[in-house]
């Protein structure tokens, strides 16, 4: 089983899980798992750049901040 999920604003990715044992069928709440898991992921991922880009402009701010004249 294959699903998409946005790893950014313009990018996506795919998980697959597989069942090397034998081919099956997929149950729906085994389905229903996977695009949750997909969903956290996503948010995650999202929450991952959102952090380095707040610790980015901290940075920044406090180089100015030390530019500064007292």
């Amino acid at each position: 089983m294959s699903l998409a999920f946005r790893t950014d604003e313009n990018n996506w990715a795919t998980l697959r899980v597989v069942d090397e044992t034998e081919p099956r069928t997929w149950a729906m709440e085994e389905q229903m798992l996977v695009k949750q898991v997909t969903d956290q992921l996503s948010l995650a991922l999202e929450n991952a750049r959102l952090f380095q880009e707040t610790q980015r402009a901290l940075s920044e701010t406090e180089y100015f901040i030390r530019r500064m004249p007292s």
